[in-house]
């Protein structure tokens, strides 16, 4: 049948009533998650037939416990870990969280400016029947920076949204924050031409790479990061 349209197990939630005493009650089945679709050749995601609407699936998001949250998420981690991460887990100083893994078939591919290696935590991501349309990738680390933007630069990317506070504690700044300010990493010097605080939680900036390469940088600034992943060390 199609595996669209199957569901999981059902989750058994676990709660403590002021007595003491341990309540157990069980949610309906879960349908299945993104990471159950089988898609068939040159098949995108989008096209995939399913049971479940995108108006059901999230009401049924909105209404799910920890726990089931939980059980979909290592659903999907379950299948990652089946796939093909070799040249990240070959680069581990280079990947910023343990357990958020590079895989091989999609990764983007850019030159280490010593020229030992093409490794970047960045993998292509299809967008709305288009493939690879966006690019996944981790706030750079100190020894990535130059990477990053030679990413920037090679792709043609035009703008960029940061999911993480530039303050030096969760992420290094690898670009510059204030208005005519600028800042190098190798061949790459970025220009801050302006930032447009909105609602106090998203930055808009527009960026200059080497003087040829304009775009826009997004930045959700109220993002907490160290509450979700675990650092390498």
């Amino acid at each position: 049948g199609d595996e669209g349209s199957k569901t999981a197990p059902s989750s058994e939630v676990r709660t403590a009533s002021s007595t003491g005493s341990e309540i157990s009650s069980f949610q309906s089945p879960l349908c299945a998650s993104p990471a159950r679709f089988v898609l068939k050749p040159g098949q995108f995601l989008h096209d995939a037939e399913s049971a479940e609407s995108l108006a059901s699936f999230t009401r049924r998001t909105c209404s799910m416990s920890v726990f089931s949250l939980f059980f979909d998420y290592t659903t999907v981690i379950a299948k990652d870990t089946k796939e093909n991460c070799s040249v990240g887990e070959s680069h581990p100083m280079l990947n910023r969280f343990k357990d958020v893994r590079c895989f091989d078939k999609n990764r983007v591919k850019v030159k280490h400016p010593d020229g030992t290696h093409d490794f970047l935590h960045a993998n292509y991501v299809d967008g709305f029947r288009e493939r690879n349309k966006f690019i996944l990738t981790q706030a750079p680390l100190e020894q990535t920076n130059e990477q990053f933007w030679a990413m920037i630069f090679q792709e043609n990317v035009v703008i960029i949204v940061a999911l993480i506070a530039l303050d030096d504690k969760q992420c290094r700044r690898y670009m510059p924050i204030k208005n005519g300010t600028t800042v190098n990493f190798g061949a790459y010097t970025i220009e801050h031409h302006g930032t447009q605080q909105i609602r106090d939680t998203y930055d808009a900036t527009i960026l200059k790479v080497t003087n040829s390469c304009a775009l826009f940088g997004w930045r959700w600034s109220k993002w907490n990061a160290s509450s979700a992943r675990y650092l390498l060390p």
